[in-house]
């Protein structure tokens, strides 16, 4: 985390893409970098993993995306012609349980990838649909409340018959708990009357126990989005999706504490409920509502009303391949040293629990420990990674956040950290290869693992000239290793490395130092014992990454992670690196141990090639 952004000179952002123009190109402010630096995108190597894109598998069971046949179509229709598109994986909706992320990236790491087939080849893999309401009876329902349904010419209606007092809710008998459900609505348009999808809901319970997904009408406020005691997203809030007097098609995925919400096939609703009440997880009913607000009666019309059942991860392998390994990486942890000490502690908890399933060789830290560099900050950043201590080997690298009164990073002031993570932590321990000048600043470290013997370097924010020297001299005194840096400050959000003009350069800091640009053709370009860089610091989306080849042809990858900005600073999302040597590739998955939740977008899971040797070699 750095100074506040300077100002965005408005007339070129407006010429720039990303939010303003086509997906993939460059956002308003990585536009106007590049128009500074004059150098365009076309010439940059920027090499992009293909883990997670359309028509690819990597999880555990695909599931399509919502498909854009006629609302009209019926399930049977709807299911005989999908088209290949960008899949979701089921790894994205995993609850928050102990070891289930654990299993879950197992089953993803070790899955094959195939080329997404017709809806009849995927049938094998999903699970089957369950039509809720056939079109001639409501014995599978229970009606609750007042209000009057029935079934006219196959459809589900609910009306109040003209009397506004009346409301209330038809339940399904059958009880759900993950979930996939389609179905068709159209709702009268009159006054404030609007009626919902109630998920997860008490059996018998005429109120609201569950999430729901409101039915309604924009200009009334009351939209088509997420609610639960207060709006969690308002989805169509302008009613732009939304078809008046006509059918629309809600496809609802309900998986743990992650509800995503299709409009006629458009998402409206992407939600991660960040603390979920335990009964909002739990098993319940599907219900409809229909609801007369102010003195206004209405109806709600539903048919094609299907689900399927999400069942539990595949059964996993009894471990990862023999030469497998991972390395944990903690990005910025500043918000919780300061704000949230139980997410740190409980990245590190989830760690240890997991050491063995994913043969943890070690945890990185990227700088930014803390946010003001004040005792209780560092008390609670000891608290968490002592959880470590003696289980698995950990390095710490520094942050401008670590650094002189408040965090400021106006002088090389590592007292604080020396005192909690000082090169007394670390003699003891074998894997500790040793440190640069009194203090741990820069230290490097040895871990071994069954295919490939690594050094990791982790050097300070902004490092010294003095300190790159010191860095090539220990990679040059251990040519049977493989290097992997570990500095605060190194990549930018558009894929490029940190350079003249960036937000958050370590030259605008007090301290001063090489920034990324200075790193790699001062240290990583000219040792070709470097395959991997990681590091953190920088905002806007706080990804990036970048494979470039050095000067002894040996490919480098260059990688960004940074999630304060998110909920809670971040929710505990960490990196989990899995190498595979037989395999020849490098699996990136970001995940949080507290909403059991996995990030699949292609910025957060994604392969890269593991290439140890240079050509030259």
């Amino acid at each position: 985390m750095g100074p506040t952004r300077r100002p965005v000179d408005q007339s070129i952002d407006r010429f720039q893409g990303g939010p303003l123009g086509p997906p993939g190109y460059p956002s308003p402010r990585q536009g106007l970098r590049r128009y500074r630096r004059k150098r365009p995108l076309h010439l940059r190597a920027v090499i992009r993993s293909p883990a997670v894109y359309p028509c690819m598998h990597t999880g555990s069971f695909d599931i399509p995306q919502p498909d854009h046949r006629p609302v009209d179509a019926s399930p049977e229709e709807r299911m005989t012609s999908t088209p290949c598109e960008p899949i979701m994986h089921l790894s994205s909706f995993l609850r928050p349980t102990r070891a289930i992320g654990a299993i879950a990236l197992l089953v993803m790491l070790t899955a094959t990838p195939r080329l997404c087939a017709a809806t009849t080849a995927q049938s094998d893999t999903l699970p089957s649909w369950t039509n809720l309401f056939d079109g001639s009876s409501l014995d599978e329902w229970e009606t609750i409340g007042s209000a009057v349904w029935r079934i006219e010419e196959g459809v589900m209606v609910g009306t109040q018959d003209g009397d506004p007092a009346r409301s209330g809710l038809i339940a399904s008998r059958r009880q759900f708990q993950d979930f996939e459900l389609e179905l068709d609505f159209m709702i009268d348009e009159h006054g404030t009357y609007n009626s919902g999808v109630y998920l997860r809901n008490t059996p018998g319970s005429g109120g609201r126990t569950g999430y729901q997904v409101n039915i309604g009408r924009g200009v009334a406020e009351e939209y088509c989005g997420l609610f639960y005691r207060d709006w969690l997203s308002k989805g169509d809030a302008d009613d732009s999706i939304r078809k008046i007097n006509d059918w629309n098609q809600y496809r609802i995925i309900a998986h743990g504490p992650h509800i995503v919400v299709y409009l006629n096939g458009k998402k409206i609703v992407d939600y991660v409920d960040p603390q979920p009440e335990p009964k909002l997880l739990q098993k319940g009913v599907i219900a409809f509502q229909t609801y007369g607000a102010e003195g206004h009666a209405g109806w709600v019309k539903f048919r094609n009303i299907r689900i399927r059942e999400l069942p539990d991860p595949l059964p996993i392998p009894e471990s990862l391949p023999e030469d497998a390994f991972s390395i944990i990486a903690l990005p910025d942890t500043q918000v919780y040293s300061r704000l949230y000490p139980d997410l740190f502690l409980a990245q590190t908890e989830w760690i240890k629990q997991n050491v063995d399933t994913l043969k943890i060789a070690c945890v990185v830290h990227e700088g930014d420990i803390t946010d003001r560099n004040s005792i209780p900050e560092w008390e609670a950043a000891d608290r968490a990674m002592s959880v470590l201590d003696g289980v698995v080997p950990y390095c710490m690298a520094l942050g401008n956040h670590d650094l002189a009164p408040g965090g400021n990073a106006a002088v090389r002031d590592a007292e604080h950290f020396n005192h909690y993570f000082g090169t007394q932590r670390f003699e003891k321990y074998a894997w500790y290869g040793g440190n640069f000048e009194e203090g741990n600043e820069n230290a490097y470290y040895l871990i071994d693992t069954p295919a490939i013997n690594l050094l990791v370097l982790c050097l300070e924010f902004g490092p010294r000239d003095e300190t790159l020297a010191w860095a090539t001299e220990i990679v040059r005194k251990h040519p049977d290793r493989r290097a992997i840096l570990v500095t605060h400050c190194y990549m930018y959000s558009d894929e490029t490395r940190v350079g003249e003009g960036d937000d958050w350069n370590p030259h605008d800091y007090g301290v001063k130092g090489n920034d990324g640009e200075e790193i790699w053709e001062n240290l990583i370009r000219e040792n070709k014992e470097f395959f991997l860089v990681l590091s953190g610091h920088i905002l806007h989306d706080g990804l990036g990454r970048l494979t470039s080849t050095g000067a002894h042809h040996q490919t480098v990858h260059q990688v960004l992670a940074n999630y304060q900005m998110k909920e809670q600073g971040g929710n505990a999302r960490l990196r989990i690196i899995t190498f595979l040597p037989s395999a020849g590739k490098i699996v990136f998955n970001t995940y949080s141990p507290v909403l059991g939740h996995f990030e699949t977008d292609p910025q957060n899971q994604f392969e890269l090639p593991l290439l140890l040797h240079s050509e030259t070699e």
